[in-house]
C-alpha cells in the first residue's frame, strides 16, 4: 500500500501531516500501476504493428454488415507462379463488394509484375448483380495479361509452375491478351437465362524467356512456346478481334428458393439444354479474326436416394464460317495431360495431350460419371468405413478428320484433403494407346477420414 497509495491517503490516514520531503519522496517512488499500464501499451502497440504487417503480406479481410474489402498480400501463393515465357510473376489485388437493395456491386483490380519479360500487367474487373429475382449479372473487364491459349479449361497455373520448375516440363503455351469484355445475364423466365457479350481483343505472340529450373536435368530442355510442333507459323501471329456472342440454356421445371431477395436455383429432375453462337467481325482487314462459332449440348446429374449420382454432359459445335481463323480462336478442350491436377477428374480428358486435338472444323464431346460410396474396393475391410466415393469414368472426343478418341477411368474421390486418385487408359479409334495413374487437389473446406 505504501508504494500504491498517493499523498491524499496518507493525508488522511496518519495523525501528523506529511512533511514536504516525504510528499517529494512519494512523487519520485515508482508505480507499478503505472509501469503494468506502460507494458499493457507496448504490447498492444506491438501486436498491431505485427497484424498490420502481417495483413500486408498474407493478405486481410474487412468486413461490414454490407461490405466486404479483401486485400490479397503481397505474397499471396494464388497470385505467384512461374512460366518459360514470363519466369517468376507475384501479384496482389484489392476487391470491394457492397450489398445494396437490388442485389450487389462488386470491382476488382489486379496487378502483377513479370521478372523475366519485365513486364506489367493488370485486370479491371467490376460486376453488378441486379434484378435478384431474375439473377440479373453485369459483367465488365479490362486488362493486359499472358495466357494459356485455352482460356476456358486451360491447364491450373499452380500445376504448371511445379511441372515447370521441378520437372522441366512446360506444358502451357502462352499469348499476350489484351482485352475489354462486356458480359450481361439474366433469367427471362424460370429456368430460361439469356447471355449476351461483346469484346475486343489484341492478342500478340510470346516467346520463351527463360529456361530456369529448380532440378538441372541435362537429359531434358523446354519446349518452345508452340502450342505443338506441326501447327503452322501464321496462326500465331500478332492480330485483332471483335467479338459478340448470345446464349441460352434451358431447364424444364426448375425449382428454386428465395432468400430474401434472391432467388436460388435447386433441382430438377429434366437436363438442361443449351446453344451459344460466337461471331467475330465483320472486318475484312488481314490481321482481324472472322468467324462464326455455333455450339450447343445437354447436361444432367441424377442423384439417388442412396447418395448415388450418376451425371452426364454432350455437346456437338461447328464453325459455320472461317475467313479468318487463328489458334487462340481454335475451340480447345478440357484436357489435363498433367500428372496431378488441381480440380476433379470428371468433365476432362486426362491422358491427352493440351492442344494437338484443338478444333477449326466440326467437333462432339461426352462425359459420363457414375459415382457411388460402394463400389469395388469400398467393400475392402480397411476402406469401408472411410467416407471417400469411388467414381467411374468415360469421355469420349470427336475431331473432323481423326479418329475418334476416348478414355475411361476408375477413382477414388474425396479423400480427406487431398483430393483423389485414378488410374485412366486412352484409346483412338479402336487403338489402345496409353494408360495413366493421376492424382488431384480439390482444396475442400471440409476433411472425409
Amino acid at each position: 500500500m505504501a508504494r500504491t497509495a498517493d499523498s491524499t491517503i496518507w493525508q488522511q490516514i496518519r495523525p501528523v501531516a506529511l512533511t514536504a520531503e516525504e510528499i517529494q519522496g512519494m512523487a519520485l517512488a515508482p508505480n507499478p500501476k503505472l509501469k503494468s499500464d506502460s507494458s499493457k501499451a507496448r504490447v498492444d502497440s506491438g501486436g498491431k504493428i505485427s497484424r498490420i504487417i502481417n495483413g500486408f503480406v498474407s493478405g486481410k479481410v474487412w468486413r461490414t454488415k454490407s461490405e466486404r474489402i479483401e486485400f490479397s498480400g503481397i505474397l499471396t501463393p494464388t497470385e505467384f507462379r512461374f512460366n518459360t515465357v514470363d519466369g517468376f510473376v507475384t501479384g496482389l489485388y484489392v476487391a470491394y463488394r457492397k450489398t445494396i437493395a437490388a442485389g450487389y456491386f462488386e470491382f476488382k483490380p489486379t496487378v502483377a509484375y513479370a521478372f523475366t519479360r519485365k513486364t506489367l500487367m493488370g485486370t479491371f474487373e467490376t460486376s453488378l448483380g441486379y434484378a435478384p429475382i431474375r439473377r440479373g449479372l453485369l459483367e465488365v473487364s479490362v486488362g493486359r495479361i499472358s495466357t494459356d491459349f485455352n482460356r476456358e479449361s486451360g491447364i491450373n497455373v499452380l500445376g504448371n509452375s511445379v511441372a515447370s520448375l521441378f520437372f522441366r516440363e512446360n506444358y502451357m503455351k502462352l499469348y499476350e491478351h489484351r482485352f475489354v469484355e462486356a458480359k450481361n445475364r439474366i433469367d427471362i423466365a424460370n429456368g430460361l437465362v439469356f447471355s449476351m457479350g461483346s469484346a475486343y481483343y489484341d492478342r500478340r505472340e510470346l516467346r520463351n524467356n527463360t529456361d530456369f529450373a529448380f532440378i538441372d536435368n541435362s537429359k531434358r530442355s523446354y519446349t518452345s512456346n508452340m502450342p505443338f510442333s506441326s501447327i503452322a507459323p501464321e496462326l500465331l501471329r500478332d492480330h485483332k478481334a471483335a467479338v459478340v456472342e448470345f446464349g441460352l440454356s434451358y431447364t424444364p421445371e426448375y425449382f428454386y428458393i428465395k432468400r430474401n431477395t434472391r432467388k436460388i436455383m435447386v433441382r430438377s429432375k429434366y437436363p438442361t439444354f443449351w446453344t451459344k453462337i460466337k461471331m467475330a467481325g465483320p472486318n475484312d482487314q488481314e490481321g482481324f479474326s472472322q468467324f462464326v462459332q455455333l455450339q450447343g449440348g445437354i447436361s444432367q446429374t441424377i442423384k439417388s436416394v442412396s447418395g448415388n449420382e450418376f451425371a452426364y454432359s454432350i455437346t456437338y459445335g461447328d464453325f459455320l464460317s472461317k475467313k479468318n481463323l487463328f489458334f487462340a480462336d481454335f475451340k480447345h478442350f478440357n484436357t489435363q495431360e498433367i500428372p496431378i491436377n488441381v480440380g476433379v477428374f470428371s468433365n476432362s480428358y486426362q491422358l491427352l495431350d493440351y492442344y494437338s486435338h484443338s478444333a477449326s472444323s466440326a467437333w462432339a464431346t461426352g462425359f459420363i460419371k457414375y459415382e457411388s460410396s460402394f463400389l469395388a474396393l469400398k467393400y475392402l475391410p480397411l476402406l469401408s468405413n472411410r467416407m471417400w466415393k469411388e467414381d467411374l469414368y468415360a469421355s469420349w472426343l470427336y475431331t473432323k478428320g481423326r479418329a475418334p478418341y476416348w478414355e475411361v477411368g476408375y477413382g477414388l474421390t474425396q479423400i480427406g484433403l487431398f483430393g483423389g486418385v485414378g488410374v485412366f487408359a486412352g484409346f483412338e479409334g479402336q487403338k489402345f494407346t496409353t494408360i495413366g495413374l493421376k492424382a488431384c487437389f480439390t482444396f475442400r473446406n471440409e476433411i472425409n477420414l
